[in-house]
């Protein structure tokens, strides 16, 4: 038993460290801000994960639980002074508050989980396509209010003034910790119910396996996970608008998912780290010359196409890293082949 459970934590704690040495490496060779932008990406695509890698459906407005953290954790983390000058008319129990970073954090999580909550009483009823264009109207709904919500968000503009705190350590500590979290939720009774959903939605019903439920629990977890990413980007840009959370930052999350394997915590974390050594690597040709602007999106999009032909279930095929397996000793045809004398000992075939 202990065995098997070693065997099970070695994919998570193999892609921590696997990540820890690229990001150690990378930084090493003047790329903090890249390898810090990567990680903020670990956050996001891992909490994505959560639920499409377990359930089977697609979201396209995950992205909004991202904008409600970073925009919560922000505005409890600017300054009281700044606070009054930028959002003069913010409600009377926001403008006051001084919680700290890490109250913020677990305020921004607890609040999203409860919207995700609510919301997901309705969208987790759907599935297939209408699910996927349900929670895509969630992005739009979500995006429209923080941009018109000129008294809690400034509006259309951008909101300034945020204490820029995320750096690589916090970065790393906080996608080790959503890895984590991820695990521990697929390895969990609920995280299983949900995965026979995936794979065969009648069987399971048949079984007794409410489908809403499991898919419920997931997408509070993942809408948490969203928003800790949410916190990691507002406090590493220092400045955040409603743009900042738009189908272009969506679409790239997905992008990564589906590159590394949208069935495979490992492959989530591979999608990240291959989709931007990509982009580094196209951005530097954009720069040399080599390709016109805009040029680096399409090799980008191409290279998902190619994904998608070649490797369907992603770069990592939907598997996780495993132990090597023991070789079985073999076992004597005889009982009592012990007993044999010297230079008589059977042998298997």
């Amino acid at each position: 038993m202990a065995a098997r459970r070693f065997g099970a934590a070695f994919a998570p704690a193999a892609t921590i460290v696997a990540l820890g040495i690229v990001s150690f490496l990378a930084a090493g060779l003047g790329q903090k801000d890249t390898v810090t932008a990567m990680l903020i990406n670990v956050v996001l695509v891992v909490g994505l994960w959560i639920f499409v890698g377990n359930s089977g459906i697609l979201s396209f407005g995950h992205i909004a639980f991202m904008a409600i953290g970073a925009y919560l954790a922000s505005i409890l983390t600017i300054p009281v002074t700044t606070r009054d000058f930028l959002l003069p008319e913010l409600p009377g129990i926001l403008s006051g508050a001084d919680p700290g970073a890490a109250a913020a954090l677990l305020i921004a999580i607890a609040v999203t989980a409860a919207f995700a909550f609510l919301v997901g009483l309705a969208l987790m009823r759907m599935s297939g396509i209408g699910a996927g264009i349900a929670t895509l109207s969630l992005l739009v709904i979500v995006t429209n209010v923080l941009s018109s919500w000129s008294a809690l968000t400034g509006g259309g503009g951008t909101l300034t003034g945020i204490p820029v705190t995320t750096d690589v350590t916090t970065a790393f500590i906080t996608a080790a910790g959503a890895i984590v979290v991820a695990f521990l939720f697929r390895s969990s009774p609920t995280g299983r119910r949900l995965r026979a959903t995936r794979e065969d939605l009648v069987a399971a019903r048949a079984l007794g396996v409410r489908h809403v439920p499991v898919r419920l629990a997931a997408f509070v977890v993942s809408a948490a996970v969203m928003a800790a990413g949410g916190w990691l980007y507002a406090h590493y840009l220092g400045s955040i608008s409603a743009e900042s959370f738009s189908f272009q930052t969506t679409f790239l999350v997905i992008a990564m998912l589906v590159v590394g394997g949208s069935y495979s915590l490992a492959g989530a974390v591979l999608g990240v780290v291959a989709v931007t050594a990509l982009t580094e690597a196209m951005q530097h040709l954009e720069s040399a010359g080599v390709l016109g602007a805009g040029g680096s999106t399409g090799v980008l999009a191409a290279a998902v196409i190619l994904v998608l032909i070649w490797r369907p279930r992603g770069l990592s095929q939907g598997r996780e890293p495993r132990l090597p397996a023991r070789r079985p000793r073999p076992k004597a045809l005889e009982a009592g082949v012990a007993d044999l004398p010297a230079g008589h000992e059977q042998t298997a075939p």
